[in-house]
């Protein structure tokens, strides 16, 4: 389970209070909403989108650099352990 540019797109063009996680093994885009409501247990956010809008923002980032903020992600969920 990799975390690519496709991923991000999904998230980038999703609905506002979106997250992009893993569950079961696989990456998602799911609503906040919903992740709080318990539908998705043991789901693991890798990012907000409002994160992801904000991280592209502050560093002048467009849908071109998605293959680096997901290597970037990658990195994290590895060191995480996940």
């Amino acid at each position: 389970m990799r975390i690519d540019a496709e991923d991000l797109r999904a998230l980038h063009s999703a609905e506002a209070g979106s997250e992009l996680v893993v569950y079961e093994g696989k990456v998602a885009v799911r609503a906040t909403a919903d992740l709080q409501a318990g539908e998705y247990p043991g789901a693991l956010t890798v990012v907000s989108r409002d994160d992801l809008l904000d991280e592209m923002s502050r560093h002048n980032l467009t849908e071109n650099d998605f293959d680096s903020i997901a290597g970037r992600l990658n990195t994290a969920m590895t060191n995480r352990g996940g």
